[in-house]
């Protein structure tokens, strides 16, 4: 073994090296998320799988050594991490119940063979070396038993796998995770015609598969920053992790749940508009905007729709909370002040400008809706049409609550301002004011 490096196995050794060691990078500076992890494990496991690569045939004897069998097991571990990793991309996609079903089907057959591979490979490490390994190499190894018997088991790999990433390929995917996914794609036959081809061109092989797998994960980390950046201007910190955890299309899922609606917009906006510059409009949007970022920022809000001066916050999705309404009020109460410096600083004497906030609490259906080119984060629910009628009925530096906020967070200083019948509503609704 020691003599390894300075015979025929020095340039696996090399490569081998590299790409177990770009493997450790991924895993160490990774945000890692569950797909990423097993992608690092398999740039390991391949790694080093070629650093115990085989410089040439015929010389396994009937003892083989412990490194002969090593190799079985890293070889192996690769194929298991290539099955994890279609498993993690089925858990953050929205797979119809059919495609789930093959999915989880063929990653269970995946695992199986994988465990075939393996008993084989130590059963028989004689043969797959012998007979297998660099195979095209010599003409007279396609007559031996050993060499078919190991070649099938990787056609039937290649097989299965084509099958599951043309059913995965179809559905909703993380943009990210589609570009690494097709990277590992294309370089999966590279790879696998690598234990057949003849040793000098196995390593070239390698190399070049090497070389696509980086350029996936290059992307994939490029687009994730990318979206991290963009999301990081409507959703909290703790969303952007998350979707960074779990893929977008899980954190997007559509479901139900409890939360507070804040909705906010300027009095005296539209007649503004008309009388200044739209230069002046534009800068003053600009600071209006900056200031609510900031505010829902804070406050770990959601910013679902921006509409000319018009601002809707989500407090409770896609992260639920339990203080929603008390972290709702407190929000209002925020970009009130914020937004009143703001009208400060604009207004004019002829054209006044004010602010109106309305917060309502309730079940509310939110998540991801449209079509496979684009998609919009929504909310529907009577709490989102409500928290927008509170807001248009609201005066100047008035904030204008539903019951129901008022209820979940024990709210002081309000003041009854009888029924309200709303729009939309069969039941007049109690409405509070502070």
């Amino acid at each position: 073994m020691g003599d390894r490096l300075f015979d025929g196995f020095l340039p696996s050794t090399l490569l081998g090296a590299v790409i177990a060691g770009i493997g450790v990078v991924f895993f160490v500076v990774s945000r890692r998320p569950r797909s990423t992890i097993v992608l690092a494990l398999a740039w390991i496991a391949f790694g080093l799988a070629v650093v115990l690569q085989p410089p040439q045939v015929d010389q396994v004897g009937t003892d083989p050594a412990l490194w002969e069998r090593l190799h079985v097991v890293l070889e192996v571990s690769v194929f298991v991490t290539a099955a994890a990793y279609v498993s993690a991309l089925c858990a953050t996609a929205q797979p119809s119940r059919r495609a789930r079903s093959f999915l989880d089907w063929g990653v269970r057959a995946a695992y199986l063979m994988a465990g075939v591979m393996l008993v084989l490979g130590i059963a028989y490490p004689r043969q797959r070396m012998n007979d297998y390994f660099y195979g095209l190499d010599d003409p007279g190894s396609l007559s031996r038993p050993g060499f078919w018997l190991f070649a099938g088991m990787w056609i039937l790999v290649l097989v299965l796998f084509s099958g599951l990433w043309g059913v995965l390929w179809r559905q909703q995917i993380d943009e990210g995770e589609r570009t690494r996914a097709a990277s590992l794609v294309a370089a999966t036959p590279i790879m696998v015609a690598g234990t057949v081809l003849p040793y000098d061109v196995a390593l070239w092989c390698y190399g070049a598969a090497s070389v696509i797998l980086l350029y996936g994960q290059i992307r994939f980390h490029a687009t994730a920053g990318a979206r991290s950046v963009f999301l990081s201007r409507f959703l909290s910190h703790d969303v952007s992790v998350l979707v960074d955890a779990r893929g977008l299309a899980e954190v997007m899922k559509p479901h139900e749940v409890e939360l507070t609606v804040v909705c906010c917009d300027l009095r005296g906006f539209t007649s503004y508009a008309e009388a200044v510059p739209s230069q002046a409009v534009i800068d003053l949007l600009a600071e209006y905007y900056d200031a609510v970022g900031d505010a829902v920022a804070e406050h770990g809000g959601t910013i679902k729709d921006y509409a000319g001066d018009g601002v809707l916050v989500l407090v409770g999705a896609p992260l639920p909370r339990p203080d929603h309404a008390r972290a709702g009020l407190a929000l209002a109460n925020r970009l009130r002040d914020a937004i009143a410096e703001v009208t400060r600083h604009w207004s004019t004497g002829m054209h006044p400008l004010g602010v109106g906030v309305g917060v309502s609490s309730g079940k509310v259906t939110v998540g991801a809706i449209g079509s496979s080119s684009r998609m919009e984060y929504t909310a529907v629910g009577l709490a989102v049409n409500l928290a927008s009628r509170l807001c248009s009925a609201a005066a100047h530096g008035e904030i204008l609550l539903d019951h129901r906020t008022v209820e979940l967070a024990s709210a002081e200083g309000v003041t009854s301002r009888g029924s309200m019948q709303v729009k939309g509503m069969a039941a007049a609704q109690a409405v509070y004011a502070t």
